[in-house]
């Protein structure tokens, strides 16, 4: 098994029904931004595949704001 890791700043969205050959799953999310790109080609080029995007994602809790009392 092969493992690449790292922090690749790559924004990946969901593989396209039409697509053929992909490195991506139907789980990406988002829009896929230029590394991310670069790291979908990097690993259809060595045959590899982006494992994060093969299963549904736990939804995230969005950071809640909080605002002061009598401070606008």
């Amino acid at each position: 098994m092969l493992l690449v890791m790292g922090d690749f700043n790559a924004k990946v969205s969901r593989r396209k029904p039409s697509a053929m050959l992909s490195a991506v799953g139907l789980y990406g999310v988002g829009e896929t931004n230029e590394a991310g790109e670069q790291l979908e080609d990097f690993c259809l080029e060595h045959e590899l595949a982006l494992a994060n995007t093969m299963f549904r994602q736990h939804p995230r809790p969005r950071p809640l704001l909080m605002a002061t009392p009598g401070i606008r």
